[in-house]
């Protein structure tokens, strides 16, 4: 594999993303939503620039006294070794997420310290590639209000094809332990990676003619559930058809589409679960 590919790929570069101006008032399906909302306020106001754009640097903070732990933005300037010291072991009642993707190192890091200790994670409006090959899989309850976006778009595993590079060897391996220790398939990486059929990019130029890329798929929940091995997403809402997600994910950044699954692709094909190690 090409070293610029390859080097595109573990950086998994945060998507250019406009927020929605009215996802606090769209979630009334979602229980708790007040509790969630004055959460992410919180969180927002902690990291205003990630708050405005979720590909933004943004940070981390957790709070003791509530058990609350924010991840936003891309966390390209986190310090990672003060994470490890200040959450390891540490039990998180509400994981914040808002973020628009990260380097692979920073948000593998940050899954394998909290995998286990996490009871729900809340989708404030984007958990978009590391942060959905990462987070998502450390809590055990999911809650994603409407029209929020939880998307992924590949990510190292052992399943794929690129295990001649030494760096991604090292991420696949520890992502596939992640995985195994959150009974999740990495199948749902590999999926993620594939191109778009020639169907959906006309359906995309239909839709959103502006859109410059499909930043990846938002997976249905009940997909999730049958084919890869997530459970208790009933809280976690989704934007329906190919359509209306292109729509949806256009209304947020004119340059952005989002399709659910790849189009070419069985459902379920060739689910399985890494044995923990």
């Amino acid at each position: 594999m090409k070293a610029a590919a390859l080097a595109g790929l573990l950086a998994a570069t945060a998507c250019s993303y406009l927020p929605s101006q009215s996802w606090a008032q769209s979630d009334a399906t979602v229980s708790g939503v007040r509790s969630f909302q004055q959460a992410a306020e919180a969180c927002r106001t902690s990291f205003p620039g990630a708050g405005r754009n979720p590909g933004d640097a943004g940070g981390w903070l957790f709070e003791p006294s509530t058990s609350r732990l924010c991840l936003y933005g891309t966390l390209e300037q986190s310090d990672l070794d003060r994470f490890r010291n200040v959450m390891t072991g540490q039990k998180v009642t509400n994981l914040i997420v808002r973020s628009a993707g990260g380097p692979v190192e920073r948000w593998l890091t940050v899954g394998e310290v909290l995998a286990g200790n996490v009871e729900t994670i809340y989708v404030d409006e984007a958990c978009f590639s590391s942060c959905a090959n990462y987070a998502l899989v450390t809590a055990q309850q999911v809650v994603a209000p409407e029209a929020s976006m939880v998307v992924w778009h590949g990510g190292p595993s052992s399943l794929n094809d690129k295990l001649d590079d030494d760096d991604y060897t090292s991420f696949a391996r520890r992502t596939d332990r992640l995985y195994a220790k959150a009974g999740i398939s990495t199948e749902i990486l590999s999926l993620t990676e594939k191109e778009p059929t020639a169907e959906q990019m006309a359906l995309v130029t239909q839709v959103a003619p502006e859109a410059a890329r499909v930043a990846g798929y938002a997976i249905s929940p009940d997909r999730l559930t049958r084919c890869y091995g997530f459970s208790s997403l009933n809280e976690m809402w989704h934007g329906g058809s190919d359509t209306d997600l292109i729509a949806l994910a256009n209304s947020k950044a004119r340059s952005m589409a989002v399709l659910e699954f790849p189009g070419d692709t069985a459902d379920c094909r060739g689910f399985s679960l890494l044995e923990p190690e």
